[in-house]
């Protein structure tokens, strides 16, 4: 039974192209085009006309509610609400906010519209309500002890699920005075009333299983020029005073300084106020770094005194 082998050994050696010499033979293929059939498509004009079209209807159900909720034009609304006479009252801060401002404070999901005027003698501040597409008043605060608005903002401080109002007055003294306003059975009721030169509000980034939290930050003129700051955050009954600000000097009060040094590097005070807000937000080195170059750019004695004594300090408290 030799003999087969041979040939079987042929046959695989042909399956795999190989001649008896072990190379490959020149193979030719000879490339076919393969044509193929070509379907007519018979294209089909499709048109409903507007008359017959079945879905206009259901478009204008489903788009009839959202034409409610245009944007209200407040520049022509606003004056048809005022009593004559009146003067809208812009706030200075923040920068391009207008004192007609729309904005849901009860929570209801439709927004109120919160106007401040002056009339006469006094600043008006008044809510109102949209009912059955008509707006009506329903709070009315007043004021004859200022004459301008500092500051106007909203936000939840008491974490009750409905946003306070902010009102910041001007004042012709180094601080001026904020009043909070929260909603409370159909009238707006005062929260507090605080002072502030600077003032901020923080949004804290939202927790799992927990609403989000809103700090306040008072900025008040301090001994030597320095900013006295607190940090106020509801504690279930009222606005406490945070103890670790430390977060929060380092977010937000060192970025100002640095801002103020890079904008007058030669005004003495920037780099003492710079190194004390690095003290407080836990940054020694860089405290030291700052008195160091605060020490070669100021010739003031008695500011080059206080920058070596904070420099002691801060080596004696954490090094």
């Amino acid at each position: 039974m030799i003999g087969p082998i041979p040939t079987i050994g042929a046959a695989i050696a042909a399956t795999y192209g190989l001649s008896k010499t072990g190379k490959s033979p020149k193979i030719r293929i000879k490339k076919r085009k393969i044509s193929r059939p070509r379907v007519p498509i018979k294209r089909r004009s499709f048109k409903i006309s507007a008359k017959s079209n079945p879905f206009n209807k259901l478009f204008d159900t489903i788009l009839s509610p959202l034409k409610m909720l245009k944007k209200e034009d407040l520049k022509t609304l606003v004056p048809k609400l005022l009593p004559p006479g009146a003067k809208l009252i812009n706030p200075h801060f923040p920068q391009k906010i207008r004192g007609a401002q729309l904005v849901d404070l009860d929570a209801d999901g439709k927004n109120e519209l919160i106007v401040t005027y002056r009339l006469d003698n006094q600043i008006m501040t008044s809510i109102f309500k949209k009912q059955n597409e008509q707006w009506s008043k329903t709070v009315e605060m007043s004021t004859s002890d200022y004459n301008e608005m500092n500051y106007l903002g909203f936000a939840d401080i008491n974490n009750d699920g409905r946003k306070e109002l902010f009102i910041g007055w001007q004042t012709e003294q180094d601080t001026n005075d904020l009043d909070i306003y929260t909603w409370s059975e159909q009238e707006m009721s005062r929260l507090g009333r605080y002072h502030y030169n600077r003032l901020e509000l923080i949004e804290q980034p939202k927790q799992k299983n927990s609403p989000t939290r809103v700090d306040l930050a008072l900025w008040t003129p301090g001994y030597d020029g320095i900013y006295n700051i607190e940090l106020l955050r509801w504690n279930g009954s009222e606005l406490a005073v945070v103890d670790q600000v430390a977060p929060y000097y380092a977010r937000n009060v060192v970025p100002y300084y640095v801002q103020k040094v890079k904008q007058m590097p030669y005004e003495n005070d920037n780099w003492y106020f710079l190194a004390d807000a690095y003290i407080k937000a836990n940054m020694p080195h860089y405290t030291l770094e700052a008195v160091d170059t605060g020490l070669l750019f100021t010739g003031n004695p008695a500011r080059k005194e206080k920058l070596i004594s904070l420099r002691q300090t801060t080596i004696n408290n954490f090094f």
